[in-house]
């Protein structure tokens, strides 16, 4: 399809700053800085701010009226999704009002990866047919380059002993020189993690881009080494969930996928090689003690305990936070994310993917999704946008 051309209104007028932000480029922009270089920034106190975060809600706030405009002319089923974000918000403020916050940067993270991002997205973002090659070119390159740099990172390290830091780019500038004390390592060897910095955070991001890059990456080889990052992370989630992604949600004929599996049994038994582990790893019963907190867990019906984080499995942690209740409204809204892309049938391959791509994260969730560190939920987010604004279409 033909792109449509942008008219540039005059300098001076607030179309103009709205403009320059929902401009193809600056779109591109938006996904270069959270996908090819998300920890590029500094730190307030303990918190970290992010230039892909920052930009990410100038973005947003600059193109809301724009968007709000369009969502009203368009009445699309968005609606459900932004609705269900803002219920999701009042849970939150009534926790924090009538419990306390125990973590402030946790309950931050979880309002603004649940409930912010979901506006910047849905809302403020326009849906012109532009975006589409903006999103082929800038998407598929800084994944190319987040997959290479970290597999080049990870030999590097494993060579000399020493990370690349570059302040204000691949690291926080507030963690050069700290990287060795980050929860990045098995035995002797450090994880593979790109300008992530962690490698759970990067597998669990790329395993959610992953059904995307496949469509739009043309190159045999760069899909494969796609593969090889995400077993160098070294994460038996992350194995988990690709290996499901290989044998079930994939549509290759059987012999490609006996390949895959073959080829991914081999990854591991040399991961855990490097790692000098056994099979005990893989079998680990307690999810490298994350059960010990599932164990002590007390169940309430509503919320009764301050706001903190308790555990890297996301129910836990939704569980203790906000009780079966606040477990339910936080799975409504993955149900109503599955119903609303998968509602009316899947005409492009555009949903397929993204329908896929959420279903990978919703299975990381369940032992450590890191959906309160950065860009984890803008990936997610990504994901669930790219699906609803092809919805209908069906090209790719």
């Amino acid at each position: 399809m033909e792109c449509k051309r942008w008219s540039v209104p005059r300098r001076g007028s607030f179309t103009f700053v709205q403009w320059r932000a929902s401009n193809p480029v600056c779109f591109g922009l938006l996904i270069v800085l959270n996908v090819a270089i998300p920890k590029a920034g500094f730190k307030v106190g303990d918190v970290p701010i992010t230039f892909g975060y920052m930009y990410a809600l100038f973005m947003g706030v600059v193109c809301l009226p724009g968007g709000i405009r369009q969502f009203l002319l368009g009445r699309d089923r968005t609606g459900s999704i932004l609705a269900y974000s803002l219920f999701i918000l009042l849970f939150l403020a009534a926790i924090a009002y009538f419990c306390g916050v125990a973590n402030l940067g946790f309950f931050f993270s979880i309002v603004f990866g649940f409930c912010v991002l979901p506006v910047v997205f849905m809302l403020s973002l326009l849906r012109e047919d532009t975006y589409r090659r903006t999103l082929e070119t800038y998407l598929l390159w800084s994944i190319r380059f987040a997959v290479a740099y970290g597999v080049f990172l990870f030999v590097y390290k494993s060579a000399t002993g020493q990370f690349i830091e570059i302040p204000y780019l691949t690291v926080n500038a507030d963690d050069v020189g700290k990287m060795g004390t980050k929860y990045i390592q098995r035995s002797d060897i450090s994880k593979l993690i790109s300008t992530y910095n962690n490698g759970n955070i990067f597998g669990v991001c790329l395993l959610t881009l992953i059904p995307l890059y496949d469509l739009l990456e043309r190159r045999p080889l760069m899909k494969a080494l796609a593969r090889v990052a995400l077993i160098l992370t070294l994460s038996r989630t992350v194995w988990a969930v690709l290996l499901i992604y290989e044998t079930f949600l994939t549509r290759r004929p059987i012999w490609q996928r006996a390949v895959m599996l073959a080829l991914a049994a081999v990854g591991v038994v040399l991961a855990l090689e490097i790692m000098s582990a056994d099979a005990g790893f893989l079998t680990d019963s307690t999810l490298g003690g994350r059960m010990s907190v599932v164990d002590q867990l007390s169940v309430t019906l509503f919320p009764i305990e301050k706001f903190n984080y308790v555990s890297e499995i996301l129910w836990v942690s939704v569980l203790y936070f906000g009780g079966v209740i606040g477990l339910v409204i936080f799975a409504g809204l993955f149900l109503l994310i599955f119903s609303v892309l998968a509602g009316g049938g899947i005409s492009s391959e555009y949903e397929k993917v993204s329908l896929i791509g959420v279903a990978n994260f919703f299975l990381c969730s369940f032992v450590d999704a890191a959906a309160n560190y950065i860009p984890t939920m803008f990936v997610f987010w990504l994901v669930v946008w790219i699906g609803l604004v092809n919805k209908g279409r069906a090209h790719v």
